[in-house]
């Protein structure tokens, strides 16, 4: 028990001498170690909307991405009698509530009067957080962790921000708390730059009277930005809390950030991806011997993501010949139905779109493209491309720090070469996902089966030795699309959209279509698929059709 005490007085010591801010309030712990990366949570499910359920569900799934599986969430029941956080936006005696809160740790109360649970509440309103962005419940699953309210900290005014108490709302609640100081008792803050990127910082009209601020802030560029991701100083507390590895913390250009938000112009920050707007590209535009129209008229011969699955803000590629296209997927914000393919820029070459040395050796046509873990263990994925013809596959790295950039994403140090795994005996196609209810998470692969004549689609392990499901039907509940050339996992995180398998084909009349399946697609091996009919929202549509732009 003694060495138990001092190696927590040691590392509370180190904490406190390298980062803030962070919860030093005895009343709160860290995770236990043991079940940092399944922290059990519940849904008060008979409130919140089927969005909103999503975005929660997303915001506990951001962590354990963000954080490279070192710290996660794992949702249960309420009536589980393990100890776990009840999101709620009741209070223990059943009052709505109208402002967020969550507790700063491990409520230590609770867990010596043997409770099952503490309360993380999460409400709507105008001081709620259910304000449509990932950002304001993102802030509370990291505040659980032990992370504190950045502009809080007892320094902020000489180095952060100057608080303007008069400016600040009375009525109908006295909301000057919002913004008091801690206390060395409540909280470390010593000998860390002040983090204006902190997913806990407020914004600068958060509880202000209309019309006014909250809070002047004191450095350039003067903004908060409202980011769907934490910081990495965020990032970096979280990792010295739990032991995990720094590392593993993605860069963030903090100041860079602020200005995109004094701009108004932060990529990051859209409040739902049905509203995402495409830049215009002109149709003619074409790339080196790749036509603007070439996935017009004709199915894909392989879809995939750019840089893997649970991003916030999608992007995925569409495969044809020796060309790539690269896009965004916008939802029907109208009829909430489906949506259409928007190119972010004209077809490129394959060859040309993933960087070199291992770019330029990609062989087309491209048979099946899947993920799978990096073997570098750092919680980066790879992504595969193996050509039907040559049958040797590349194998490049994404990095989800950036998009939006052609070979930006992608690193590809290494040729083609045979040997790799390849499943183009199985598969036609191969749209991967995370299985998130394993620890650590895992890759499974959604694929078309060849054994079906490219009618039926299954659920394999992550190196496809494993066929765990599949379909009897698929087609049926739609009479256009013949024979699957390709599917893609089409999937909002921030809740707002359904999700859906887009799956790619040709018709009885030999051209391209897109349709579009609502399913399951939690890639849970023990869950069978549904039986057909299969749910088609519609019939499918031409897929020049469902292009945005290049296509007449």
């Amino acid at each position: 028990m003694a060495l138990m005490m001092l190696r927590f007085i040691v590392s509370a010591s180190v904490i406190r001498s390298a980062l803030g801010t962070y919860n030093s309030d005895p009343s709160f712990s860290k995770w236990p170690t043991a079940t940092q990366t399944q922290i059990l949570f519940s849904i008060e499910t008979g409130y919140y909307t089927a969005a909103e359920q999503l975005m929660i569900r997303n915001a506990s799934i951001q962590i354990g991405l963000q954080m490279k599986g070192c710290i996660g969430f794992t949702e249960t029941v309420r009536s589980d009698t393990r100890y776990k956080i009840h999101i709620s936006p009741y209070t223990a005696d059943g009052v709505l509530q109208t402002f967020c809160y969550s507790y700063q740790g491990q409520w230590n109360t609770a867990v010596d009067n043997r409770a099952t649970e503490q309360l993380m509440l999460i409400t709507r309103g105008p001081y709620g957080c259910l304000d449509g962005t990932l950002h304001s419940i993102l802030k509370y699953f990291v505040i659980v962790l032990g992370k504190r309210n950045e502009h809080q900290r007892a320094d902020r005014e000489t180095v952060g921000i100057n608080v303007l108490s008069g400016n600040l709302q009375t009525s109908p609640y006295p909301l000057t708390n919002a913004y008091r100081l801690y206390q060395t008792n409540e909280a470390y803050w010593l000998l860390f730059p002040y983090d204006y990127c902190s997913i806990t910082h407020n914004q600068v009209k958060d509880y202000a009277n209309a019309g006014t601020n909250g809070f002047n802030i004191i450095n350039d560029p003067k903004a908060i930005p409202k980011l769907d991701r934490i910081s990495n100083t965020d990032c970096k507390l979280l990792s010295l809390i739990y032991s995990c590895p720094a590392s593993n913390c993605d860069p963030m250009d903090c100041v860079a950030e602020r200005q995109k938000a004094l701009n108004g112009a932060s990529a990051t920050t859209a409040p739902t991806v049905a509203a995402t707007t495409t830049p215009a590209l002109p149709s003619t535009t074409t790339g080196p011997n790749c036509p603007s129209n070439i996935f017009c008229t004709n199915p894909p011969d392989e879809a995939s993501y750019l840089l893997g699955p649970y991003q916030l803000y999608q992007t995925l590629l569409l495969f044809s010949g020796p060309c790539v296209m690269e896009y965004k997927f916008n939802w029907d914000s109208v009829t909430g139905i489906g949506g259409t393919i928007a190119p972010t820029q004209p077809p490129k070459l394959i060859t040309s779109y993933f960087p070199g040395p291992g770019g330029a050796t990609a062989t087309p046509p491209l048979s099946v493209n899947y993920f799978q873990n990096s073997p570098l263990n750092d919680g980066s994925l790879t992504l595969t491309m193996c050509g039907a013809a040559t049958r040797s596959c590349l194998t490049c790295r994404e990095d989800p720090g950036v998009e939006f950039q052609s070979t930006g994403a992608s690193s590809c140090p290494n040729p083609a070469a045979t040997g790799v795994l390849d499943p183009d005996a199985i598969a036609t196609s191969a749209t991967s996902q995370m299985y998130l209810l394993q620890n650590p998470s895992q890759v499974m692969q959604y694929v078309v089966l060849k054994s079906s004549g490219n009618t039926e689609i299954g659920l394999m392990n992550n190196d496809f030795s494993t066929l765990y499901q599949s379909t009897t039907g698929f087609l049926q509940g739609q009479s256009t699309i013949t024979k699957i050339t390709a599917i893609q996992i089409i999937q909002d995180q921030q809740g707002f959209n359904p999700q859906y398998m887009a799956v790619f084909g040709t018709g009885a009349n030999g051209k391209g279509y897109i349709g579009f399946v609502t399913m399951a697609l939690d890639a849970d091996p023990n869950l069978p698929f549904q039986t057909a009919p299969f749910d088609w929202i519609e019939e499918p549509n031409p897929i020049g059709q469902e292009i945005q732009t290049y296509c007449p």
